[in-house]
Parts: C-alpha cells; structure tokens; sequence
C-alpha cells in the first residue's frame, strides 16, 4: 500500500534537497516531493550513521549526531543550531541520542505526526541501531501506560451491541479496494470472533488483553499477519485499528479517529480513513469473553461513540523504550 518513495528512491530524494540548497529550518508541505516517508528517513540514517563512533560529553556528542543526520539527508552541515522543540524543521525531525532506553521528552507532549529519531549509542559510543518513528507511534511504546491518553470516547449504547456504524469506506479507501478488504468485509470476518474467550493475564494487563485481541483479529482477517510493532493503525496492511474494552470508555490515544492528518507511511490515506474496530468484553472467572464489535471508520466513528471532553495531563517526562525497540 505505500509508494515507491517509502522503500526506494531515498537517495534520489536526498539528492534533490542538496540540490534545492534549503537547510534544515526551511519548512516543507507534507506533500512536498523533499519531504521523506519516516521509513525513508531510517533507512538513510541507518546507511549512513550504523558502525560511526561519536564522542564526548552529551552535549557534544548530540552535536556531533545532530551533523551528522544533516549530512546523511542533503542538509548543509550546521556550525550551530538553534534552540527549537524540533531539531529539523524541515522534515518535522527531531533527534535523540540514546546510550540508555529512557528517551526524555522533557515535560513537552510530542505531536503526533512529528517524527522522532532515535539514535543508538553503545558503550564504545558506536551507533548500532537507528529507529525513526512518529509521536503517536512513540506514545504507544510506553508499557506503563502513563502516557497522556489526550482523545478519549465512550459507547453511546451500554452494554455494548454489535454494529457496523459504516456502510461504504472513505472515497481514498474504496479507491484502493482491489489491496483492501471493504468495511463490510471486515465487520463479516471479525463477527466470527464474537463468543470467543481466552485466559485473562491478570489484573492491570489491560495492554497485554488488547494485544491478545489484536492477535485474534489478524487470525480471521484473510492475508493478515499479527506485527506487534506498536504502529499505528495497529493492522497496517487491513488500515484496521483493534480496540478492547472491559468498560465503556474508550481511549483513542493522541489522534482522533475523524483527524485529517496524513498517516506516516501509508499514502494516500488519512487517520479518518482508517477502521476503528471496537471489541467489547466481559470477564467471567479466570475468562475474557469478546461480546460485541462495533467497526467504524474514523469519519463516522462519533456517530457511534460520544467525545469526552477536557485532556488529561500527564506531566511524565521520560519513557522507557522497550527492550526490543532498539535490538
């Protein structure tokens, strides 16, 4: 489903933008053909940055990385750099690097379409891993579940009915039905999960349930593979997002599902493109039991669920990056 300019042709990009002769504070459209898929922009940095030793204190050695990234992407290379809340404005880039897995995000919210690099440092300060995900996507990677939860949402009808609150997919989706089941499709294969059971994992396992409902769906959707990848939406290939609920509120993360906002890597669509599938649940003894689905695309997701309004703050100002992010 992604274009040419995600896995090929980063080189070809980076070549026009030394070409263009803008440095790293000129700001790009999304849609410019300068701007770089984040996959893009991981695959350059990981050609150019893995096996390259970087020395000093934190201070410098950031620089120093922070110069290197500007080299690797067609950038002239800054003598300095302004204080900013984003490193490259130009590509909404901002680095870190991490000699340790607590990413500090310093009080401030990411925003969810910033894409965020993290560098790898081992102890002889060589970078070994580069990774370059979105802030949503960031979010997702904290296991604690602390992270603000900003949009959140709750079932209109309680207990919850199953319903496909769609008819038809967005236009950008049935533009592209020959790759993707439709809405209705879907609703069909993931219905047949409903009654199913499994063990629960215990109390405060909230993210480890919806994981094992995610697995369940990517087990009844046709040409689907479960990627615990903490992307987002969570079946990339199916534009499925999986939610699981033991209660009415729903929380929605740091995007709203009717945002027009561009889905990092997924081009054309858009986060209101996406289908939001609501399982609801129950326990029963030592047993989760799914007993409802709701499938909504993200247009039409408020028809079926009410806005909570006012954000919840979370001050929290670091995140541990899991054990497998950085292997």
């Amino acid at each position: 489903m992604s274009s040419s300019r995600n896995s090929n042709g980063f080189a070809h990009t980076i070549e026009l933008i030394r070409q263009a002769g803008i440095d790293i504070y000129c700001a790009l459209d999304y849609q410019s053909p300068l701007f770089m898929p984040a996959e893009s922009i991981e695959r350059a940095l990981s050609q150019a940055l893995i096996g390259r030793r970087f020395e000093g204190e934190n201070k410098t050695r950031s620089k120093l990385v922070k110069q290197a990234v500007a080299g690797a992407l067609g950038y002239p290379i800054p003598t300095r750099f302004k204080r900013s809340v984003c490193h490259f404005p130009s590509q909404d880039l901002h680095i870190h690097s991490q000699k340790a897995s607590n990413l500090q995000v310093y009080n401030r919210e990411p925003p969810p379409a910033r894409r965020y690099g993290i560098v790898a440092i081992d102890e002889s300060s060589c970078v070994r891993k580069v990774r370059v995900i979105t802030g949503e996507n960031l979010a997702r990677l904290d296991r604690n579940g602390t992270w603000t939860k900003k949009f959140q949402a709750t079932s209109q009808v309680w207990p919850a009915r199953s319903c496909l609150v769609s008819a038809v997919d967005t236009p950008r989706v049935r533009a592209n039905k020959a790759s993707l089941l439709t809405v209705s499709d879907l609703y069909e294969h993931l219905m047949t999960l409903i009654g199913t059971s499994f063990d629960d994992p215990g109390a405060n396992k909230e993210r480890v349930r919806a994981d094992m409902v995610h697995q369940l769906a990517c087990g009844v959707i046709p040409n689907c593979t479960f990627d615990d990848s903490g992307q987002f939406p969570d079946i990339r290939s199916h534009l499925v997002e999986v939610k699981f609920q033991l209660a009415r509120t729903i929380d929605l993360g740091l995007v709203s599902p009717d945002d027009v906002s561009p889905i990092d890597g997924l081009p054309p669509y858009l986060h209101c493109d996406v289908r939001y599938a609501v399982f609801f649940g129950s326990k029963h003894r030592a047993r989760i039991r799914l007993d409802a689905l709701v499938l909504s695309t993200g247009v039409d997701f408020f028809n079926a669920f009410r806005r909570m309004g006012g954000n919840v703050v979370n001050r929290k100002r670091q995140i541990i990056l899991p054990t497998s992010f950085l292997a």
